[in-house]
C-alpha cells in the first residue's frame, strides 16, 4: 500500500503525489497571535498576525523591540474557524493527486479545531482522543488497521492537547494490539524527536512501540511530526518510523497477496 504522510504545513499547502492512503500527522493550521512590541515613543503597540489571512486589512509590525507573543484558546478557535471557512471546507483534499482516497488525520498542538472539514469529499477519518478507535483502510489485496492517539508532552500548558506523562501514559495504555499503523503528532522518545540537546518525544509511545515490536504482528508503521528538526524516516525491527514535518514523505508498505 502506498501511503502519502505529511505534517506540519502550519497554513502552507503543498501538492501531494498518488497515494492509495494519506496520512496527516497534524499542525497544519496557521496560529493568529497577538505580537506586543515595545516601540519608541509610544510604549507598548499590538499586532495582529496572520490577520490577513482571513482576508481582513493587514499592515506591517511595528518597528521595535518584540516583547511578547500572545496566544489564547477562545482567539485561535474562532480565527481557525473563520480561516477554514475562507477557505472551504475540502480546500486540502484538492491537493491529492487520488482525490477519492481516504485519508486519516491527527491534530497537532497548533491546531485548535478539528481537521476533518478540511478534507470533506471523500472517506476522513480524525484520531480523537479515544485511542481505542480505529480504521480499517482497504487497497488491492491488503488491509490495514489504522488508530492513534492525539496528544503531546506538556510545554508550556498554552498549546492544544498538552498532557501531563500520566495522562499520554494512560491514552497510550487503551491503544489496541492489532493496529497495523500508528497515527500521532508527538514522536515516540528517542525516535526522530531530537532536537539539539534534547529528546521531546513521548515515553508512552515509545513503550507501545517496544511493546508491539515483541508481539505479532509487530507494527508495520508509526507516523508523526511536531519535530520540524527530526524530519525523515527510520527502521527499527519490522516497523517504518516516519516524521513528516513541514513536508510530506512516501511509505510502501508491503501487501500481503492473498491466494
Amino acid at each position: 500500500m502506498k501511503i502519502v504522510h505529511f505534517s506540519d504545513w502550519h497554513g502552507h499547502t503543498f501538492p501531494l503525489p498518488h497515494a492509495d492512503l494519506y496520512v496527516c500527522t497534524g499542525d497544519m493550521l496557521p496560529n493568529f497571535r497577538v505580537f506586543v512590541f515595545d516601540v519608541a515613543g509610544q510604549g507598548r503597540v499590538e499586532w495582529e498576525h496572520n490577520i490577513d489571512l482571513l482576508g481582513d486589512p493587514s499592515h506591517p509590525p511595528p518597528v521595535g523591540t518584540l516583547i511578547e507573543k500572545k496566544l489564547t484558546r477562545d482567539r485561535e478557535i474562532a480565527f481557525q474557524t473563520r480561516y477554514l471557512e475562507k477557505m472551504g471546507h475540502g480546500h486540502l483534499r484538492t491537493l491529492f493527486a487520488n482525490k477519492d482516497a481516504p485519508i486519516v488525520c491527527c491534530r497537532g498542538n497548533h491546531d485548535y479545531i478539528d481537521l476533518a472539514p478540511a478534507f470533506v469529499g471523500g472517506s476522513t477519518f480524525e484520531i480523537s482522543d479515544d485511542p481505542t478507535r480505529t480504521f480499517l483502510c482497504s487497497s488491492h489485496n491488503d488491509q490495514l488497521r489504522i488508530g492513534g492517539v492525539r496528544g503531546m508532552r506538556r510545554d508550556r500548558g498554552r498549546w492544544s492537547d498538552e498532557l501531563t506523562l500520566e495522562e499520554f501514559s494512560d491514552r497510550a495504555r487503551r491503544l489496541p494490539d492489532d493496529i497495523d499503523v500508528l497515527v500521532t503528532h508527538s514522536p515516540p522518545e528517542g525516535i526522530l524527536d531530537e532536537i539539539p540537546g534534547a529528546s521531546l518525544g513521548s515515553p508512552a509511545l515509545r513503550a507501545y512501540v517496544t511493546k508491539r515490536d515483541l508481539a505479532y504482528p509487530p507494527l508495520s508503521a508509526h507516523l508523526f511530526g511536531h519535530i520540524h528538526e527530526a524530519y525523515g524516516t527510520r527502521t527499527l525491527g519490522e516497523t517504518i518510523f516516519s516524521n513528516a514535518a513541514c513536508r510530506w514523505r512516501v511509505i510502501e508498505l508491503e501487501e500481503e497477496v492473498t491466494p
